[in-house]
């Protein structure tokens, strides 16, 4: 099964927002005499390298439940965790240092293996959870 992340209105911004902004700076940079041609298609180019980025992490974030492992994905980062290797998911988190495969402020994070933790969002966490929970009884959930 398949959840994706919940997306902050942040993310939502950056993908209206960014190429308004670059479509404003190219013409402007086109339009001034002082600026090359050369210069404002390599601007263009970065920023839409950029936008492709974050369009890519914003379309492929999301958490599957595999018959032996959890894998979580986001953008070219994967990471997968055996069910066994779980101890313990915190709900309701915010802030949050370590790995962050997630594209929203709150989500749970996954404590796993001896000292390693992972941060995550998925869309509907209760349920992610409860198919958590089956996969692995002895996990604690707070």
């Amino acid at each position: 099964m398949i959840f994706k992340s919940k997306i902050d209105w942040f993310f939502k911004i950056v993908l209206i927002v960014l190429p308004f902004l670059a479509t404003i700076g190219f013409l402007s940079m086109l339009n001034d005499n002082e600026t090359s041609k050369n210069e404002a298609y390599l601007f263009l180019f970065v920023i839409s390298i950029l936008f492709l980025f974050i369009l890519s992490i914003t379309l492929k974030t999301h958490y599957i439940f595999d018959p032996t492992t959890l894998i979580c994905r986001s953008g070219f980062i994967k990471k997968q965790i055996e069910y066994s290797e779980i101890k313990k998911v915190t709900t309701n988190t915010t802030l949050f240092v370590g790995l962050k495969l997630s594209l929203s402020i709150k989500g749970i994070v996954i404590h796993y293996g001896k000292y390693e933790e992972l941060f995550i969002s998925p869309l509907e966490q209760e349920k992610f959870l409860e198919i958590l929970k089956e996969k692995n009884p002895t996990i604690s959930i707070n």
